[in-house]
């Protein structure tokens, strides 16, 4: 990732410095770029500003029922207006889309409606806001789902299941199950649909949408879920949900087993009234309508852990603010049932008269009121925890972080800081060189770039005394340790120096196109981003180039992900990607304005665009990128993977962004000012506030954003 400096006097230093100083320090205004699925901010007060109440509500066509978070907004179905609204905190746009809209599902780039007076799917673009396809199917569709590369549909009165190619728009496969389907799950290798006609749950092949196996259940199956390691369904009338362990389904179906063998069905008595199931953690919550309560089921045993207070009829689930909501439609409010990461007693919100259906969109819990013709957006608790913020040298301006510390290069001070891991107290600070910039462990040590003395510094891990100096290029802009090696690029003089950190002594230069400024290690290589338009593949061993690729404009990161070298243009506003055994480009990906730092991890590249103020999320299978904003000037990037957590700093900040991964929900958190580096620690984010001569510790934070 390229160095990020932001002291005056020393812009001369070089143009690299001199342009990144003057993104951190000028403040602009910055057009935000609304391309792509999720590319739309919802227009309500950020997560936090009002904890715990309604902070808008959006009138809508009458009797809003199912609802969800997709392509930057909340959508929510009408059937007796025979529209989908498409919601955000300013109001409502519908799109007519035919009789009995009834359910909904977001596929890649497109919703599907269930219309059940027109025994049809409708396929609604997002962005164009109109129906572009029309789908036939059973009749009386009832549920939709898009899993496995296709769409599916039950079709109720027709005892059938449908499945759409969404490329095509066309029937693949109408598939016999039971009476009455509705509800559809998916386990990754089937899809199952609950017959409520004849209380079984049946079982198709995800590949090919046959019918593999039906497994009786008891009671009217309503809702399903995949938690645990099993299939469970909601059995309303029994007070209880069923449960269908799954490597017990995969022996039952195994060649030669009996039919007999089938029996692998157990129930678990929950509240009265099962209706609606969530899994949360490891567990199945079961909302009981006629109890006023929700269940919790570990679902790894089966075993019932709590029964908790719900409202008088709570009728969904959904978690926003890291806690778990009910919508109470007795009572007209919205009900939290976990506060935090604890489970305790309940409180709640009143949102309407008849709350039937929620969804968790961008920190905020969305309420469709079905008497009420309208939705609320509740504000339930922030995600984010307040920053704590450790004074340090002047400017600082990167992080690192060992098994005993964390270390911050401070630029206008030239000093290392050692903090301890929580980053509360700082054990120690050590002179430098001038212009520290970037930090980087490798073998028994920290190292240092010295940008304006053109060498890098050894220190002690345990002190953080200075123990070695090693002279390389001018203006070392970036580390990369990798094999028992420091790669240290100097973006002054064209060239990459190879230390032997064992040695301590720099072995190789290897001259390399104009500019570098970013590293990367992958397949075997190191890849050089140079400022000047190539990037270049080192073989670490013979510490030669084996190839170079024109990549244009202005390259500012490199990283390699998903079998792929991918290098942030920029000028162009692209990102190029690399085949790794030739070097050569293979595809160009559009991303925000000025892309300056990549972050690979939880499925996706993440790509700070700083132009225009937005994060993109690059799928590596399909090459197709999603935009959302995040905060003025975008300069790092740092993907937590464990916790399910994207940090983007804020360079105009005083924030940081945090995105949960599983739904692309943006929520600024307060740090000091003008934050550049960014490290994603268990939860946690590690924050260099450039211009408040500190560092930020921002959480524990758990992604809590999804339905």
């Amino acid at each position: 990732m390229s160095p990020v400096t932001g002291r005056g006097p020393r812009a001369a230093a070089g143009a690299l410095v001199a342009l990144l100083v003057a993104g951190v320090l000028v403040v602009v205004v910055a057009a935000l770029d609304q391309g792509g699925p999720g590319g739309d901010a919802l227009a309500v007060p950020p997560p936090g500003t009002r904890p715990g109440e309604v902070v808008a509500r959006v009138a809508t066509p009458p009797a809003p029922g199912a609802v969800v978070a997709a392509f930057g907004a909340v959508w929510s179905t009408h059937p007796g207006a025979g529209e989908v609204a498409r919601l955000t905190g300013d109001g409502a746009g519908t799109v007519p889309v035919g009789d009995g809209p009834v359910a909904l599902a977001a596929g890649e780039d497109a919703l599907w409606v269930a219309l059940r007076g027109e025994d049809a799917v409708a396929r609604v673009d997002p962005v164009a806001l109109e129906v572009t396809d029309r789908v036939p199917v059973g009749r009386a569709p009832a549920a939709v789902l898009v899993a496995a590369g296709h769409v599916w549909v039950s079709d109720a009165d027709d005892g059938t299941v449908t499945r759409i190619d969404p490329a095509t728009a066309e029937v693949v496969t109408t598939t016999e199950v039971g009476r009455s389907p509705g509800a559809l799950v998916a386990d990754g290798e089937a899809v199952w649909v609950a017959d409520r006609g004849d209380g079984t749950v049946t079982r198709l092949d995800a590949a090919t949408g046959g019918r593999t196996a039906s497994f009786a259940v008891g009671g009217s199956p309503g809702d399903l879920e995949v938690v645990g390691g099993s299939v469970w369904a909601a059995l309303y009338d029994e007070a209880a949900v069923a449960r269908l362990p799954l490597d017990a389904v995969d022996a039952a179906l195994a060649p030669g087993a009996a039919t007999e063998d089938r029996t692998v069905v157990e129930q678990v008595g929950v509240g009265a009234g099962a209706y609606d199931l969530l899994g949360h953690g490891g567990d199945l919550l079961v909302a009981g309508e006629l109890s006023g309560t929700v269940t919790v089921v570990d679902g790894a045993s089966g075993a019932v852990r709590l029964t908790l207070p719900a409202g008088e009829r709570p009728v969904a689930l959904a978690v926003a603010g890291d806690a778990v909501w009910a919508a109470d439609a007795g009572a007209g409010r919205v009900v939290q049932v976990t506060p935090g990461s604890e489970w305790g007693e309940p409180r709640s919100i009143a949102v309407g008269r008849g709350p039937a259906a929620l969804a968790a969109a961008g920190g905020l819990l969305w309420v469709a009121d079905a008497r009420g013709d309208s939705v609320s957006v509740v504000d339930p608790f922030s995600v984010s925890v307040p920053a704590r913020a450790t004074p340090v040298g002047d400017t600082p301006v990167a992080l690192e972080r060992t098994a005993d510390a964390l270390w911050v290069a401070t630029y206008g001070d030239d000093s290392v800081t050692r903090l301890d891991p929580s980053g509360a107290e700082v054990l120690g600070v050590t002179d430098v060189g001038r212009g520290p910039t970037a930090l980087a462990a490798a073998g028994d040590a920290v190292w240092v770039a010295n940008f304006d003395d053109g060498d890098v510094y050894r220190l002690d891990p345990s002190t953080g005394e200075a123990t070695g100096e090693v002279n390389v290029g001018a203006g070392p802009a970036a580390l990369l340790a990798e094999g028992g090696d420091l790669w240290v690029a100097n973006s002054g003089d064209g060239t990459v120096t190879r230390i032997d950190v064992g040695a301590g002594a720099a072995t190789a230069t290897v001259p390399v196109g104009a500019g570098p400024v970013a590293l990367a290690a992958g397949d075997g290589w190191i890849w050089v981003a140079g400022a000047g338009g190539t990037v270049s593949r080192i073989d670490p061993a013979s510490a030669s180039v084996t190839a170079t690729a024109q990549v244009g404009g202005r390259p500012s990161d490199v990283a390699v992900f998903a079998d792929a070298v991918w290098v942030a243009d920029r000028l162009a506003g692209e990102v190029a990607r690399l085949d790794p055994a030739t070097g050569a480009v293979v595809d160009r990906i559009p991303v925000g304005s000025e892309p300056v730092a990549l972050a690979g991890g939880a499925g996706a590249l993440w790509v700070a665009n700083r132009g225009s103020a937005t994060l993109s999320r690059i799928d590596p299978a399909t090459g197709r990128a999603a935009t959302t904003p995040v905060g003025p000037l975008p300069t790092a990037v740092a993907v937590d993977e464990d916790a399910g957590l994207v940090w983007v700093s804020d360079g105009a900040g005083p924030s940081v962004t945090v995105v949960d991964v599983r739904t692309g929900a943006p929520t600024p958190v307060g740090t000091g000012a003008a934050p550049t580096a960014v490290l994603a620690v268990d939860g946690r984010a590690v924050v260099a506030d450039s211009g408040g001569a500190g560092v930020s510790v921002v959480g524990p934070v758990r992604a809590g954003a999804s339905s």
